[in-house]
């Protein structure tokens, strides 16, 4: 352990991890960190995720158009859609808690609540950061019970794609009142 390190596992650590908890003796220390938390909002790096949002939505929206019947007998448009779907929602994620930590506000629990949490400051209708929030839980499917896909429900709920292409563009025009 380096010099001036704590033992404890309720200091402070922001390498450690993402929730602070914080004893008595350093109150403090977290209530500077926690003003440091607030980042500046980079538009080259939301621009960039903008840039992919739209790539997995032309891909997704590609493979939908095929049909229900095509999409449930070839796995390679399955697994295609699957990993875009995946990327779509995590881009998302990533834009919300982007702007929510730039806004100051604290860090939200889950990307849902990171989507719901920007949707004000974006001036996103509250459904469909509602429904965009909802995407959020087929995103953990699709990244951790990928062996317990529905490929005919995934087919289904394809319709939150067109959802994460009003926040992509609430984005945008949130950019450019900066």
């Amino acid at each position: 352990m380096r010099a001036g390190a704590s033992r404890s596992s309720r200091t402070c650590s922001a390498a450690t991890s993402t929730k602070r908890r914080c004893d008595v003796r350093s109150t403090r220390h977290c209530a500077r960190a926690s003003r440091r938390d607030v980042l500046p909002v980079d538009p080259v790096v939301l621009r960039r995720r903008l840039h992919a949002i739209e790539r997995y939505l032309r891909v997704l929206r590609t493979l939908r158009a095929r049909g229900r019947e095509a999409f449930l007998h070839d796995d390679v448009v399955q697994d295609r859609v699957e990993r875009n779907a995946e990327l779509l929602a995590q881009t998302c994620a990533d834009v919300a808690l982007h702007i929510v930590s730039a806004s100051g506000s604290g860090a939200p629990e889950t990307y849902g609540d990171a989507i719901r949490r920007a949707a004000p400051l974006l001036d996103l209708p509250a459904d469909v950061a509602d429904r965009l929030a909802g995407a959020m839980g087929l995103r953990n499917i699709l990244a951790h019970m990928y062996l317990d896909i529905d490929h005919g429900r995934l087919f289904d709920e394809l319709g939150w794609i067109d959802d994460s292409e009003r926040f992509a563009a609430a984005v945008e025009r949130w950019l450019g009142r900066l």
